[in-house]
């Protein structure tokens, strides 16, 4: 993805000085697509152009771009190990001793915000504060959204229907694991007059049969190829010691990101460690005729398409 067609939308710094002048600053920058105006408010592709990437609900009748998208996250940390060396080195840029309702976790795709962190650092470290082994791979990148936020226009056909929100195949609705609702939530959508403001679990209960069953964790790298992981069944070559460890029903793995290898500062040099990610959210919401499979009727299918986790790009460079 070129630089021009990207704007920086979240600039956080994340910075941790270590003694006798070894000075470490991490740098994370949200990047997202530039979304045309006209295509942001909504855009409905001709079949002509695309057949959608479901078959099983009904006729495609298009796609939607989102005009806001937000996450709250649980996590979002680096790891070098492997199941042999678990747990490794790890690199917390958000970790559990933020409170869920705390500010720092917030992140705005659209508009951009500005936090600065300290991240945490544990492992294989020594007393200066830096890694054991003076290069080090981080092979892994976690991000554990607690909320996925997606604001969108519904078309005017929608203007006197009433969108469902369908919990067909979960059996402990209102979800309680996993996530739960932002305030002014509850159920998985919050409509005004045609605006739709809903969770990605909205978007991902039909195609995981149940929104509880849908990837609570993407871990990118260790892989060339894109896939689900489910907590009962991990492949003996999965070898990526979160996953080995891991509590939720099932993952989301992608080999969208090259594994830097950090080297040691120099004494009395700031060294600069700057990650990149960006997600493309144009024409991520796919909408489908439902079980009746008349177009803009109450049961219409609103879904993101699969593997849509592999629209984050994730990029670290270092200096």
């Amino acid at each position: 993805m070129k630089t021009h067609n990207l704007y920086i939308l979240i600039f956080l710094i994340l910075a941790t000085s270590c003694k006798q002048g070894l000075d470490v600053k991490f740098r994370t920058i949200f990047k997202k697509s530039t979304v045309n105006q006209a295509v942001s408010e909504n855009k409905f592709l001709n079949k002509k152009e695309s057949n959608g990437s479901f078959s099983h609900f009904g006729d495609f009748i298009g796609t939607i771009t989102p005009t806001k998208v937000s996450v709250v996250f649980n996590a979002l940390k680096f790891l070098d190990s492997d199941t042999d060396d678990w747990p490794g080195t790890t690199i917390e840029l958000i970790d559990n001793h933020l409170s869920h309702d705390d500010t720092l976790r917030y992140a705005d795709f659209t508009n951009g915000n500005s936090i600065e962190l300290k991240p945490t650092m544990y492992g294989n470290t020594t007393n200066e504060g830096w890694f054991v082994n003076k290069d080090v791979v981080l092979k892994y990148l976690i991000i554990s959204p607690r909320l996925f936020v997606f604001d969108f226009n519904l078309p005017e056909q929608y203007n006197s229907v009433q969108i469902i929100n369908d919990h067909s195949g979960i059996d402990n609705y209102p979800p309680s694991e996993g996530f739960g609702f932002p305030p002014g939530f509850n159920d998985f959508t919050v409509r005004n007059g045609n605006k739709l403001t809903c969770i990605s679990q909205f978007f991902l209960q039909h195609e995981y049969l149940g929104a509880s069953n849908s990837p609570a964790e993407f871990i990118f790298g260790g892989t060339d190829s894109c896939y689900i992981v489910k907590h009962d069944n991990i492949p003996d070559w999965e070898k990526c010691g979160m996953i080995q460890k891991m509590n939720s029903r099932c993952v989301a793995r992608s080999g969208n990101y090259i594994s830097p290898i950090l080297t040691e500062p120099l004494p009395g040099i700031t060294k600069t460690i700057t990650t990149t990610i960006s997600f493309n959210s144009n024409d991520i919401i796919e909408v489908y005729a439902g079980r009746d499979n008349v177009p803009y009727t109450y049961d219409d299918i609103f879904a993101f398409p699969p593997k849509f986790w592999d629209r984050f790009k994730v990029e670290i460079t270092q200096n």
